[in-house]
């Protein structure tokens, strides 16, 4: 993100290893003082718990936009190889199954501190909001060249299923 000009340039910097040393370390460091902060205020249990509710709630919406992604991709960018089945009817299934997964996780509300999990979300997925249209409105070309990360791709797409499972077909 940080070479496409969506995060600070500081974040672009690579080790010697090729590797985004500064990112890893912020990161790593973010991670320690949040870890060990909650397990101050609600024990290790506690924190562990909240921090296990918080990811899995964000990644069961993270596949469900994944799902839904699908769909959009190739309704809007690919008509030509739209499929009902392929695109609407195998990501609704997990859908389904990851909304009952969801609801469960929130309902019956879990105890103290494990119900500040959804406030916690909701509080991350509005700042990611707020800084998508930050960045909208002081840098549109980043958010632009910020897609080329994913139109790059090295390979080819495969024409037919045999020649995705034959690497040297």
């Amino acid at each position: 993100m940080a070479r496409k000009g969506t995060l600070p340039r500081i974040f672009a910097r690579l080790s010697s290893h090729q590797t985004p040393s500064t990112a890893i370390i912020v990161h790593s460091v973010a991670s320690i003082v949040i870890s060990i902060s909650l397990g101050l205020i609600y024990g290790y249990a506690g924190a562990y718990g909240l921090i296990g509710t918080i990811l899995t709630l964000g990644l069961l919406i993270l596949y469900v936009a994944s799902c839904v992604s699908a769909f959009v991709f190739y309704f809007r960018e690919r008509r030509q190889d739209f499929r009902v089945f392929t695109h609407v009817i195998v990501p609704v299934i997990p859908v389904i199954i990851l909304f009952f997964v969801f609801y469960s996780q929130v309902y019956p509300v879990p105890p103290y501190p494990f119900n500040l999990a959804v406030p916690v979300l909701l509080v991350w997925i509005v700042l990611g909001i707020v800084y998508l249209l930050y960045l909208n409105r002081t840098n549109p070309t980043g958010l632009q060249r910020s897609k080329e990360v994913f139109y790059q791709d090295p390979e080819p797409e495969p024409e037919n299923l045999r020649d995705a499972l034959e690497p040297n077909a």
